[in-house]
């Protein structure tokens, strides 16, 4: 048992995170990697290299030097993939042209990571992760704060006041969009025989982690927060359906309380009033309060509510539970010794690949590499077929059984790589969103009717990617499990998703966004001192949704291989990439310390790279140890240097508190700082970059009106990704009813009510 990529060659030039993140991805599923380091080693020494740069072969290379470059030439020539993030034109600049070598060799696939793309004005600015943070809007997303709202939303009385995340959210996505994008790129390298070239830049990255264009929030409701518990602990709840609240209810013993007038109505949990919400907050937290929180996460799962114990990251690291599910393992390393890193992030079941062995120390496989290149033959000129520029996955079927966010970003990424994807909605649900579903098609349909389990085993049988999200176990007693579509269609790509894996005692969990953000520690470290605080946007179920992705085009490359049609299950889940994602806080430092900013009034990592209030607003500073005579330079910094470590933070402060953000913004880019005024996001969406290159989309709807959304975040210079058309929910059953020879039952199912087609916005104005 191999895996999908044994075989495939990988030049990581990454430095930081994204880079090296991708490539590691890529190892794990069997890849040959060889890690590129400048002299010294990477730029960044810092212990989670040896987590992203595992499985991997590492030799240094000073690409200012004639006889080097020669080297990393020749490792390119031998290549499959290259992977750099520097900034655009830097490349270039060390001898090294994408689109020069992509020519020289036609089968070359090139992924570059830049903070910002060459299209962008920012392109030339040193992007941190920082920078980036207040570029997307991510510090100034308040979604929960104090916890003094009685679960509703409020605003806060310093509502333009940053909240700095450890999470590196710009990098992180870019990692999983480079990887896809890499596998997307193979698939359709096995048509023609020709690579390309990728961009997906961290700005343009973090939108997908954004996922909507508009933020208008919910109300809260105290349904659906968190609870101290009777040992000062705390859960996450999440009833925001009323199957959870009747669970929730009957399992509390507190069934009475649906007839009180402060339930509301439970059909519609987040509609309570202010005083019921007053009410609802005082009786849950007096009931939290009479059971210990490992006590309410072990009966309520039970009972299928989803609710986790708010656990710090050590302690979900050192969970057995998460142990045996395979979300956290264990390795060696050279210079920390026994490590804690997340575990493979996408299992296929033919082909699963395996974490990679330790990371290697800079330059440790010199001389293997060398006398690899220097035994080489070299590569003949091929002819090749006729160029094939369609989308990777043209021509391709997709079922999309997702709900919520993971399952419905994983169906429309795979639509905007070219596939036709049929959306099936359940009909006791919401209407589907516009934005995780543009580019399909719609219906809803009641699978628990043997009708409309016929129709969707027709909809499979003719379909090569099937999608779901349900809990482990409910796909299964529905009459759409693995097994079953798979014995009917042995070519299918089963895709998998859920809260905590396939294995172990936690497997059939239920559970969200939340309870991942609860169990693996991110809730605990973003809360600090003010108890736990939800991450504003939703990085598990949208990394999540990228990972799947990933998997599923890894799947259909192997397809693509020839032998045997055979299809595989394909899996990815929440609490896994919640562990990637706090990969940069899973390896203490030599001193034994883990450095990580904690709680709602962080404002960065240190006096170099935190936020900033200027005269007339906030600014996020980027900048190295090596820029502070730089910094001495600028009108205003004078003298900067001169201060005491411990007092710079406290000296700039006051320093660039006497100007406005564009003075600044003026002066530090003009000595190549990395600075970025703190963005919100209706400021992020209104940029002239994010609309021309289709990062937001406000367009026609065919039924009337417009709807803003999303657009597509990878560039592939031969194949490029499609935003396609705006959903026109449910309206599409008859089409798809057609295609599966069920065209004369339209009336039928809809009277019976196995399929419901609600009008369109058009037609409803016209009978208004």
């Amino acid at each position: 048992m191999t895996g999908v990529l044994d075989g495939l060659r990988v030049i990581d030039f990454g430095q930081y995170i994204a880079g090296p993140l991708a490539a590691m991805l890529l190892a794990d599923q069997g890849a040959d990697v060889i890690r590129i380091d400048p002299p010294g080693g990477p730029r960044w020494d810092m212990p989670a290299n040896a987590i992203w740069n595992r499985g991997k072969r590492a030799i240094s290379l000073d690409l200012k030097n004639p006889d080097d470059l020669a080297v990393a030439r020749a490792l390119i020539a031998s290549a499959d993939v290259v992977i750099e993030n520097f900034r655009p034109g830097v490349m270039t600049r060390l001898g090294l042209d994408a689109e020069k070598l992509c020519q020289d060799h036609p089968g070359l696939i090139w992924c570059a990571l830049p903070g910002f793309a060459a299209a962008d004005p920012r392109a030339a600015m040193p992007a941190w992760e920082g920078v980036l943070g207040a570029a997307t809007g991510y510090y100034l997303l308040k979604v929960q704060a104090e916890r003094d709202d009685a679960g509703r939303s409020l605003p806060k009385v310093d509502e333009d006041r940053p909240i700095y995340s450890a999470i590196p959210v710009s990098s992180m996505f870019a990692a999983c969009t480079g990887a896809m994008s890499i596998a997307m790129a193979l698939i359709a390298r096995q048509r023609d025989g020709r690579g390309q070239r990728i961009e997906a830049p961290l700005f343009d990255a973090t939108f997908t982690a954004i996922g909507m264009p508009h933020w208008v929030g919910k109300p809260g409701t105290p349904w659906t927060r968190s609870y101290e518990c009777a040992d000062g602990r705390f859960v996450d709840l999440i009833c925001f359906h009323e199957k959870f609240v009747r669970a929730f209810v009957h399992e509390a013993d507190v069934d009475h309380w649906l007839d009180a007038p402060f339930a509301g109505d439970i059909r519609k949990p987040f509609l309570t009033t202010p005083e019921q919400a007053t009410a609802l907050l005082e009786e849950m937290e007096a009931l939290f309060r009479t059971r210990t929180a490992l006590e309410w996460e072990s009966s309520l799962n039970a009972a299928g509510v989803p609710v986790a114990m708010c656990r710090t990251t050590t302690e979900w690291c050192a969970l057995p539970a998460a142990r045996q599910a395979g979300a956290v393992i264990e390795r060696d390393d050279p210079r920390f010794g026994r490590t804690v890193q997340p575990g493979l992030l996408v299992t296929l079941g033919n082909t699963p690949g395996a974490p990679g062995r330790r990371a290697p120390l800079p330059d440790q496989h010199r001389a293997e590499i060398l006398a690899e290149l220097a035994a080489l033959p070299p590569r003949e000129p091929r002819a090749l077929p006729p160029e094939d520029n369609r989308p990777p996955l043209a021509g391709l079927k997709v079922v999309d059984l997702g709900t919520v966010l993971v399952g419905p970003t994983c169906g429309r990424t795979l639509a905007e790589f070219g596939a036709k994807v049929v959306k099936i909605e359940n009909p006791f649900g919401q209407r589907p969103d516009p934005d995780l579903n543009r580019g399909k098609r719609s219906m809803v349909a009641d699978l628990t009717n043997p009708a409309g389990l016929d129709m969707l085993l027709r909809l499979s049988d003719q379909a090569d990617i099937f999608i779901q999200n349900f809990r482990f176990g409910v796909a299964e007693g529905l009459g759409f499990g693995d097994a079953a579509l798979r014995a009917r269609n042995p070519a299918l790509i089963y895709m998998s998703l859920n809260l905590y894996g396939r294995n172990g005692p936690w497997a059939a969990r239920p559970g969200f966004e939340n309870q991942a953000q609860a169990a693996s520690g991110i809730q605990e470290r973003f809360g600090g001192g003010y108890g736990p605080a939800k991450e504003a946007l939703p990085i598990n179920d949208y990394g999540t949704a990228l990972l799947g992705t990933f998997g599923i085009a890894l799947a259909l490359y192997e397809r693509g291989k020839g032998g045997a049609a055979s299809g595989q299950h394909v899996e990815a889940a929440l609490t896994f990439s919640a562990t990637m994602m706090q990969s940069a806080m899973l390896i203490a430092s030599p001193d034994g310390q883990v450095r990580q900013p904690r709680g709602q009034k962080a404002l960065g990592t240190s006096a170099l790279h935190r936020a900033y209030q200027a005269v007339d607003g906030w600014l996020f500073l980027g900048a190295r140890d090596g820029d502070w005579q730089a910094l001495d330079q600028i009108a205003g910094l004078g003298g900067i240097a001169s201060h005491p470590p411990g007092r710079r933070a406290i000296a700039l402060e006051q320093a660039f508190a006497q100007a406005t953000v564009a003075e600044w913004i003026d002066r530090l880019r003009a000595a190549d700082i990395g600075v970025h005024p703190v963005s919100a996001i209706d400021q992020v969406m209104a940029h002239p970059y994010a609309r021309e290159r289709g990062l937001f989309l406000n367009r026609d709807h065919p039924d009337g009106g417009t709807v803003a959304t999303i657009g597509p975040v990878p560039r592939l210079s031969r194949t490029p990704l499609q935003p396609g058309r705006p959903l026109r929910a449910t309206m599409d059953a008859p089409d798809i009813m057609a295609d599966i020879g069920l065209a004369e039952q339209v009336e039928a199912y809809a009277a019976s009510g196995v399929i419901t087609i609600r009008p369109s916005r058009k037609r409803a104005a016209l009978k208004a």
